[in-house]
């Protein structure tokens, strides 16, 4: 698929899921706070589509990663109903199962956020920065860890210098007093993931070309 093709076709389903999320959000002001990283992310990730051929596995995680956290904005991320959904769907309790009472959307965006990003930046520093694997993963990863950690503080900032309020719902510790640190910890965890899923899609490729040359040969 055409690199324009693949990430025009990608912004369909963003568009909808921002615009149905942005219809009566839980907390305007909370809501308004979220969308600017939002916002930057996908200028940065659409104009630099024009310097590097992303995969469509990257475009897709990327277009999750947009999805589910137009999902939490829309609720705030320590309110969102992933539970109560899931239970509707399936009969059974995520929290039930494992025993949590805290709402943990806003960790399982920010593990995606590494998982995501991570692959992301790889494929881009890959292809415009260096030829080495390890330089562009540890570069991927150094990234997804001091991001986090900036955004933390820009949380904690948020939190403090305007309506306590909106600030308290934007930051979403639900009283951890450890919120920020597991944050970046997961991000971090999901940074670590990215290059073990990548290479194993890469020997999934490798085995199925194998398999089509050898059925081609027969």
């Amino acid at each position: 698929m055409h690199q324009n093709l693949k990430h025009r076709v990608l912004l369909v389903p963003c568009a909808i899921f921002w615009l149905i999320t942005a219809f009566k959000p839980h907390d305007l002001e909370a809501w308004a706070l979220e969308q600017l990283a939002s916002i930057i992310c996908i200028v940065l990730l659409v104009r630099s589509t024009k310097l590097t051929a992303y995969s469509v596995s990257a475009l897709v995680g990327a277009t999750v990663l947009f999805i589910c956290h137009t999902i939490g904005t829309h609720y705030t991320y320590s309110l969102t109903p992933y539970n109560q959904f899931f239970a509707q769907v399936s009969g059974i309790s995520i929290n039930g199962v494992f025993g949590w009472e805290r709402n943990h959307y806003d960790r399982f965006v920010h593990f995606l956020y590494g998982l995501v990003t991570a692959r992301l930046l790889y494929e881009f520093f890959i292809s415009r920065l260096t030829k080495s694997s390890v330089w562009a993963w540890s570069l991927s990863l150094n990234f997804v860890l001091s991001t986090s950690a900036i955004y933390e503080l820009m949380e904690w900032a948020a939190a403090v210098i305007p309506a306590p309020e909106t600030g308290a719902l934007y930051l979403g510790a639900q009283g951890d007093i450890w919120d920020a640190q597991v944050d970046i910890a997961l991000a971090s965890l999901g940074s670590l993931l990215a290059p073990a899923i990548y290479y194993l899609e890469l020997l999934k490729d490798r085995r199925r070309k194998v398999r089509f040359t050898v059925d081609a040969e027969m």
